[in-house]
């Protein structure tokens, strides 16, 4: 597995929620409720969200804070419908926001990594 920094950001096409191990760009925090307060992975194994908020770099709605994750994941899909697009190439991508290229990302150890023009989570 490929050793990552907290600030990294990783895009997943099999996750239905934003998953973040940190705070620094998230606003709005709320107080879950009971059916939010932990996430459940693959070979029902779980983890306690801490809180859930936005982010305020994409305006993701329902970023989950859970700090027991070594990765930032954004749910590709969710960023569709904000006008947000991918051109994937091979083994890397390019991110567009409307016609303007904001960031490119590569394949690494099975997730994509995205690199923003601007800065990345934090």
């Amino acid at each position: 597995m490929v050793n990552v920094n907290h600030d990294t950001c990783w895009i997943d096409f099999g996750s239905t929620i934003h998953i973040s191990n940190t705070l620094q760009g998230i606003e709005n925090l709320r107080k879950l409720v009971e059916s939010e307060k932990y996430i459940y992975l693959s070979g029902r194994m779980s983890s306690h969200v801490e809180t859930i908020g936005t982010w305020n770099l994409f305006n993701l709605e329902k970023k989950y804070y859970v700090l027991s994750f070594s990765k930032n994941l954004i749910y590709v899909s969710r960023l569709a419908p904000l006008s947000f697009s991918f051109n994937f190439l091979d083994t890397s991508f390019t991110l567009s926001n409307k016609t303007e290229i904001i960031g490119f990302g590569a394949l690494i150890d099975g997730l994509y990594k995205i690199k923003l023009y601007i800065k990345c989570c934090l």
